[in-house]
């Protein structure tokens, strides 16, 4: 369902009063009747007062009369006849059951009801279009759409009509209640217990704190003023337990201030505040006084130790001084025992070093001396040392040339090998291929390969620098090639 609620620019001040009294005349009212109407509408004058002045009277000849006792039903007949037609035009309306209601109007506040987006505009222009013979004007400013359910997407925003926007809302004041969308009654009851709390708040000091009211009164007065505030429009409340829970709470508070119980309760709050301050105040107090008492202890106890190794260290000095000459004579006699000890070991270690040396060279002696008695012997020690000394300088030799072997075959990676000179050795282990490597004719490494002008005439010149400092035996000079795999560092290398 859909609910657009209309405004109306000026309207009992822009009713035509000659389309008013043709109307009349369409709904059948006597023409003596709609004379003593005439006549009382004519001639009428208003003046503006501004402080004490007022301004001249000027002619009133729109609108009907405010306070007039014929006001209201005067309009509500424009107003009947508009939204008849506009009913006849659009067929709008939602049902209810088996009710179809078209409207609700309230003086110049009016809904209207449509199960259609295109009933809806059909109807807003029809109340467009049938409100101008009679001067009343809707403004779309202050007029507004509301969805009930998912007629439409969320994205839509507006609904557009007679060539104006109109806002689409989740939520309407409508005569002083809050309509939500969702059909629930929990903003408009939250909305009226905030109002009545205001309420409260304004007499609080005129009424509530008032000492020459009686209790009785303040309570009449609570009933009279504020209850309509909280209750109003309650007819059309749905509520569940959350929400009298919330209005009963709210009841309760207030009569708790009127009584006087919210005051001592604030007092009692105060005072609790007051003794929990002074606890934590009296707390922080004996903490400083305790952190202050431990602070003296240690300095005390500081200037006691300072005072203490001062004098243990004077007195150790002191007696130092008297001891010394005691001290210089006990270090000379431990000095010259320690060195008559360190001579008396010394000699010891001699004449035990001599002792083995003689010991030593007479076994020595002995044994040269039966050795050079017998000369096979001496022949047979000359050709052990001689076959010791040929096999190690033979597996020297061997091992020396399978380790350069080894390394010509694996240190050398095979772009060193394709481009090394060609070595005696080389030409013994492989002739074939030292042959055609002798026989190849030179050749352009670059045939069939395409580069960049410049960085083939950088190739070649470094080839050519390299093929003569080769053919001249000088020194070589270094190039570092980076790059990825495949981006012809070997090729350049040959």
């Amino acid at each position: 369902m859909l609910a657009a609620y209309v405004d109306l620019k000026k309207a009992f001040d822009s009713v035509h009063r000659e389309s008013l009294w043709d109307l009349l005349r369409l709904r059948g009212i006597p023409a003596r009747t709609i004379g003593l109407i005439t006549g009382l509408y004519s001639g009428t004058e208003s003046a503006v007062k501004c402080g004490a002045g007022v301004s001249s009277f000027f002619p009133v000849n729109t609108g009907v009369r405010q306070g007039c006792v014929l006001a209201p039903s005067l309009f509500n007949a424009c107003m009947d006849w508009v939204l008849d037609k506009v009913v006849d035009q659009s067929d709008c309306g939602a049902s209810v059951g088996n009710t179809k209601i078209t409207d609700l109007v309230f003086a110049d506040d009016a809904v209207i009801f449509a199960e259609s987006l295109e009933v809806l505009v059909m109807a807003l222009e029809a109340l467009h279009e049938e409100a101008k013979p009679l001067g009343l004007e809707v403004s779309w400013l202050k007029t507004k759409v509301q969805v009930f359910g998912d007629l439409l997407d969320e994205a839509v925003q507006s609904v557009h009509a007679c060539g104006e926007d109109i806002e689409i809302l989740e939520s309407f004041t409508y005569l002083g209640s809050a309509v939500h969308n969702d059909g629930g009654s929990r903003q408009e009851v939250l909305r009226r217990i905030g109002i009545a709390h205001g309420v409260m708040d304004s007499l609080s000091g005129s009424i509530w704190h008032c000492r020459y009211l009686c209790r009785r009164t303040k309570i009449r007065i609570f009933k009279s003023l504020v209850i309509p505030v909280l209750l109003y429009g309650c007819e059309t409340w749905t509520l569940n337990s959350d929400l009298k829970r919330r209005i009963n709470a709210f009841g309760n508070k207030c009569l708790r201030r009127i009584m006087g119980y919210e005051d001592q309760l604030a007092q009692q709050q105060r005072m609790n505040e007051e003794n929990n301050r002074r606890q934590e105040e009296s707390v922080l107090k004996q903490e400083s006084m305790r952190k202050a008492t431990i602070d003296h202890e240690l300095e005390q106890r500081h200037k006691y130790e300072m005072k203490r190794v001062e004098a243990e260290t004077t007195a150790r000095a002191r007696t130092e001084r008297d001891n010394q000459d005691l001290m210089l004579e006990q270090i000379r006699v431990r000095a010259s025992e320690d060195r008559e000890t360190t001579l008396k070991s010394l000699a010891e270690k001699r004449e035990t070093i001599l002792s083995s040396i003689k010991t030593a060279g007479a076994a020595l002696g002995t044994g040269i001396d039966a050795f050079l008695s017998e000369p096979a012997k001496i022949q047979a020690a000359v050709a052990g040392l001689v076959a010791l000394t040929a096999g190690y300088y033979a597996a020297k030799g061997s091992l020396g040339i399978a380790f350069r072997f080894v390394e010509a075959r694996l240190a050398k990676p095979s772009l060193v090998r394709e481009t090394s000179r060609i070595s005696p050795f080389d030409a013994i282990r492989t002739p074939i291929q030292t042959i055609k490597k002798l026989q190849k004719k030179p050749e352009d490494v670059l045939d069939g390969v395409v580069l960049h002008p410049k960085v083939e005439g950088r190739v070649r010149d470094i080839a050519i620098a390299t093929k003569n400092t080769k053919f001249n035996k000088g020194m070589y000079r270094n190039i570092l090639l980076h790059g990825p795999p495949g981006t012809g560092k070997t090729l350049f290398a040959r």
